[in-house]
């Protein structure tokens, strides 16, 4: 298991500089390792899956990342609850991947339940949040329902605005990104 840490690490690193082959090679192994010698429902076995979602996501697989990602999910709600930051994040990043199927109906329940999670366990106020809010007034805006999205953005701003201060580059986004809405709905 410790030679799949390492995976995972080296995999990140190659990552990082843009070598996504040789990342999903250390991801692959890495995931073969914990399958083998954790079981193939361990929490660690949905890291490495998330990870090769994330790479097929990047080279437009779209049917392979989508598999990966609902497998991680499974296991990271089974193993670590459906509340966990770790199973948030998986549902907001899960949500990319249905964004570019065209599934909004399901991208919108997964980012709503990611938010609920997300408000419980870092508070009202966490930029995490605020990073979900914007993702669902995205979702609900490629649904026909931008109306419904403003008083989700505006919440987004505060956040923003109050965390990271009102001419934060990500309060002026927040900010853009109603002003967008706003002129959708007229």
């Amino acid at each position: 298991v410790e030679v799949a840490a390492v995976l995972m690490a080296i995999g990140k690193m190659h990552e990082a500089r843009r070598e996504l082959s040789e990342a999903h090679a250390a991801w692959s192994r890495a995931a073969a390792i914990q399958e083998k010698a954790l079981g193939p429902e361990d929490a660690q076995l949905a890291g490495a899956l998330a990870n090769l979602a994330r790479l097929a996501f990047l080279e437009n697989d779209w049917a392979t990342a989508k598999s990966l990602m609902e497998r991680s999910l499974a296991i990271r709600e089974k193993q670590l609850g459906p509340d966990h930051p770790d199973t948030a994040r998986t549902k907001a990043n899960f949500c990319n991947i249905l964004i570019e199927l065209g599934d909004y109906g399901r991208a919108e329940r997964l980012t709503r339940e990611a938010m609920a999670s997300m408000e419980k366990m870092l508070g009202p106020e966490h930029p995490q949040l605020a990073t979900s809010q914007e993702q669902l007034t995205h979702i609900l805006y490629l649904s026909g329902k931008a109306q419904e999205a403003i008083p989700i953005q505006k919440r987004a701003l505060a956040i923003r605005e109050k965390v990271l201060g009102p001419d934060s580059p990500q309060a002026g986004f927040a900010l853009n990104n109603l002003g967008l809405l706003l002129q959708a709905t007229g």
